[in-house]
C-alpha cells in the first residue's frame, strides 16, 4: 500500500491518539523552541511541512510566527483546523513539492519538516530536492528544522514489534521490516467495539534514511548545524541558512 493510501484509509484516523495529549505535545514542541531561541517579533513567515495534526504549527504560531501548514491528509488538517483556534495558521492541503513549486517567490524565516515526514518521501533523491528547495527559500540566518529516525542499525528478533499505544480501548503497535533502502511497516489495531475486539492491519514501506546520509545531504545544500539533539529515538536538528 502507498503511504498516502495508508494515511488516507488506516492511520489518519488514528494518529492524533497514538500521540497523546494534542496540546501536551504542543507544550513539548514549544518548550523546544524555546530552548533554541526560536520566535518572532514580527510575525514572521515560517512553514510546516507535513504538519499532520499541527502540533508545530500550533507551537509556531504561539512563539509569533504566522505558519502555513502543509499535508496531503485531510482528516489532519481537519483537525488541525480545529486545533489552531484563531492563531495564524493557513491550511494546506497539497502534496509538499506540487505546493513548493508554487510559492517559489516566498522568503520564510522558518522551515519545520518533523516527526516522520523524511521518511515518508518517495526517493533520497527527493530529500535532496527538498533540502536544497528549503535552503533557497529561507531568509539569510532562516532556520530550517528537521526530525527523524536514524535506520542505520536495524532492530532484530522481538526488538522489531514495537507498542506505539495502548488503552482500554484500543491497542496501537507495529512489526518493522530492513531492507536495503527501506523499512517496510505493519501497523496492527485492535479496537473494542460492541463487546468484542477487532483487529485492522495496513503495511506501507518508508525510506531508510541514516544520520550520516542526511547530514551529508544537508551539508550539499549549504545549511550550517545549529544544534542536535536525540529524544527517544528520534533526531532533532536545527540548521541555518
Amino acid at each position: 500500500m502507498g503511504i498516502r493510501e495508508h494515511y488516507d484509509s488506516f492511520l489518519g484516523a488514528v494518529y492524533s491518539w497514538t500521540k497523546g495529549d494534542f496540546y501536551d505535545c504542543v507544550k513539548k514542541c514549544e518548550q523546544y523552541f524555546i530552548e533554541n531561541g526560536i520566535n518572532s517579533k514580527n510575525n514572521q513567515l515560517a512553514i510546516d511541512l507535513g504538519c499532520g495534526n499541527g502540533t508545530q504549527s500550533v507551537a509556531l504560531a504561539k512563539r509569533g510566527y504566522k505558519v502555513i501548514s502543509v499535508d496531503f491528509n485531510k482528516q489532519l488538517l481537519i483537525e488541525l483546523y480545529q486545533n489552531k483556534g484563531e492563531l495564524p495558521i493557513l491550511i494546506v492541503e497539497n502534496n509538499i513539492f506540487t505546493y513548493l513549486s508554487s510559492i517559489q517567490d516566498l522568503m520564510p524565516e522558518v522551515i519545520v519538516c518533523m516527526g516522520d515526514t523524511l521518511s515518508l518521501f518517495s526517493t533520497f533523491d527527493e530529500l535532496k530536492k527538498l533540502f536544497t528547495t528549503c535552503y533557497n527559500m529561507l531568509t539569510p540566518g532562516g532556520k530550517f528544522i528537521i526530525s527523524f529516525r536514524d535506520y542505520s542499525n536495524p532492530l532484530n528478533g522481538n526488538s522489531r514489534f514495537v507498542t506505539v499505544r495502548s488503552d482500554e480501548y484500543r491497542i496501537f503497535s507495529c512489526f518493522l521490516e530492513y531492507f536495503e533502502t527501506a523499512v517496510g511497516v505493519t501497523d496492527i489495531l485492535y479496537e473494542f467495539n460492541n463487546g468484542r475486539w477487532t483487529q485492522l492491519v495496513s503495511s506501507y514501506k518508508k525510506l531508510r534514511i541514516t544520520a550520516h546520509d542526511i547530514q551529508q545531504w544537508l551539508n550539499d545544500s549549504g545549511f550550517k548545524q545549529v544544534s542536535s539533539l536525540t529524544v527517544n529515538r528520534m533526531i532533532h536538528i536545527i540548521l541555518e541558512k
